[in-house]
Order: C-alpha cells, then structure tokens, then sequence
C-alpha cells in the first residue's frame, strides 16, 4: 500500500510505513481545501471580480459559490472528526493521526489539534444545523436560530493550521518542509481573465451596433 502512495504530494521515505498512509491521505485533503479556498477567494472575496461574475453569469456562479462552500465545510469538518466513530471504524482525521504518533512525542503538535479542534467549532456547527442535517428551526426560524457568522479570518486561521499539522509531523520525520503552495492549472485567475475578456468584446459590440 505505502508503494503505491510513492509519488503523491507528501509522500516521503522517512515517514514511518505505519503512518505514512494516512499522513499522504491527510496531505491530499488539506492541499485539496488550500485550492478550493484560493479558488473561493478569488471569485468570491475579491469584489471586483465578484461584480464580474455578477455581470456575467450570476445564477451560475451562484450555484458555483454554494456548493464551494458545502464542500469545504464538509471537508473542513472531516479533518476535525474523533479518531473513531461510533461503530469502531478509524477515521481519516488529524486526531486518528495525533494517536498514531504520540509514541514519537512530536513537541506541539497536540497542542495545534487542539487549536485547530476549537477553530473549527463554528463551521461544524454549520454542518451540523445546515449542511449535513436540515434543522428545522434554523430553516423555518433563522432569525431566531441564526448560525455563527464565518468570516473570512476564521478560515484563513483553519486553513493554516491544517497545514501546520501536517508540517509539524513532516519535520519531525524528515527535516524538511512541505509546500501548500498548489499552481491549478487553468484556475480562477484564468476563468476571471476569459470573462473579462469576453464581457470586454461584448460590450464593444453593442457600442458598434
């Protein structure tokens, strides 16, 4: 199994065969929410190109930021689930990852579980009442049953941590760094610049007519 892993971001030799299979895994998800919250940021948190995406394809981009923002919700909440739930079965999460190594005593990192375990508080308290169940009362009540508000910082903060995690255990075993940094090909910068270039040409043309 650990051979087959030989080539995916956060794979390294040094890092025990026992744990090295969730440390990938756990690699592969964090990374996967870095992109998805620099793609989220830059179609959403920048306001012009939020006005862009407005212009031209509102109800698309619509669809586009919900589901966004379900998926690393739920992403982000996965991260922070109990080492087992309730029928036994090991989950994929920073604290099955923390037990698997306490016999090495990494310095601090209980102590980032801990904090990414209380950062993460209010985004599953918003899958719990909106996303992964529908409460009745914040649907048919939400002025009387609002969620916690979520803002930006929150999710840098989250964000950060993961990737502090998994940095703290990378260095323990290898001395080295891992790099959050992904370049997705065709990204969100790409798709602003199209629709900037198209809504450009569209305008032109009704100058024209």
């Amino acid at each position: 199994m650990n051979s087959e892993l030989e080539g995916y971001f956060g794979y390294d030799e040094k890092i025990p065969s026992s744990i090295r299979p969730i440390f990938v895994w756990l690699c592969q998800d964090v990374l996967s929410i870095v992109i998805k919250w620099n793609f989220y940021l830059c179609l959403f948190g920048n306001e012009e190109n939020a006005g862009l995406l407005s212009d031209t394809a509102l109800g698309s981009f619509r669809i586009i930021e919900e589901s966004l923002r379900h998926d690393l919700t739920m992403s982000i909440c996965r991260l922070g689930d109990p080492s087992r739930d309730k029928r036994g079965y090991c989950n994929l999460s920073f604290q099955t990852l923390r037990e698997l190594v306490k016999h090495d005593s990494i310095d601090g990192l209980s102590k980032l579980v801990d904090e990414f375990l209380e950062a993460h508080k209010p985004v599953k308290k918003y899958r719990h009442k909106q996303i992964g169940h529908s409460d009745l009362n914040v649907r048919i009540k939400p002025q009387e049953n609002f969620l916690p508000d979520i803002g930006r910082t929150q999710i840098d903060r989250i964000v950060k941590l993961s990737c502090q995690i998994l940095q703290k255990v990378n260095q323990h075993y290898t001395s080295s760094e891992i790099m959050f940094l992904p370049k997705l090909l065709g990204g969100a910068e790409d798709l602003v610049y199209w629709l900037n270039r198209g809504w450009e040409s569209e305008q032109v043309g009704h100058r024209r007519w």
